[in-house]
């Protein structure tokens, strides 16, 4: 099993949170806007450019088409989700276990959930989120850091694996601790 981080972006669904919105359906997604399915894309080039043609500079397009490549062929059935709140408002983690992996969601589908950059599009299609969360301020700096040095959930990006063994360890005792268990 492997862990990753997936931010939820400061969007909004109708009047609910974009965090509200995941939860209520039992999905995760990405704001990312490109119009492209990646089921399978598997070059970084071709989603590069489809960003590119959006307006978003070469540099962005870069890391965004890894995260994108990462969230829709590396997270499988299986794998523990974690979003933490992109501005600290609601100061927790969420926690989920992959059920149904990437999926594209056409915006005939999602007229409602728009980002800045346009409608969602990218989802993994079924999460279950466990009830309880991971309290910010309990955590240990291998999960999250305070200042510049970060580590664990607070790492720069919007998906990306979670590969320190300390970080790994220390979110799997964490969950123990409150009887969070899939």
């Amino acid at each position: 099993m492997k862990m990753f981080v997936v931010r939820a972006g400061d969007v909004r669904a109708g009047q609910k949170s974009f965090r509200q919105f995941n939860l209520d359906n039992k999905i995760s997604s990405v704001a990312f806007s490109v119009k492209l399915n990646l089921k399978n894309t598997h070059d970084s080039e071709t989603v590069m450019q489809a960003l590119e043609k959006q307006g978003i500079t070469t540099d962005s397009a870069r890391r965004i088409a890894s995260e994108l490549l990462t969230f829709a062929h590396d997270i499988k059935k299986g794998d523990l989700i974690f979003t933490p709140d992109s501005r600290r408002k609601f100061q927790d983690i969420l926690v989920g276990k992959v059920v149904e992996p990437y999926l594209y969601w056409p915006s005939e589908h999602n007229d409602d959930l728009f980002s800045d950059n346009g409608p969602i599009r990218h989802i993994l299609e079924d999460v279950e989120w466990h009830k309880t969360t991971l309290p910010r301020k309990e955590m240990p700096e291998t999960i999250c850091s305070a200042g510049h040095a970060k580590s664990g959930v607070d790492l720069r990006g919007t998906v990306f694996e979670i590969k320190s063994p300390e970080s790994r360890r220390d979110l799997l005792e964490e969950m123990r601790k409150r009887n969070i268990e899939f």
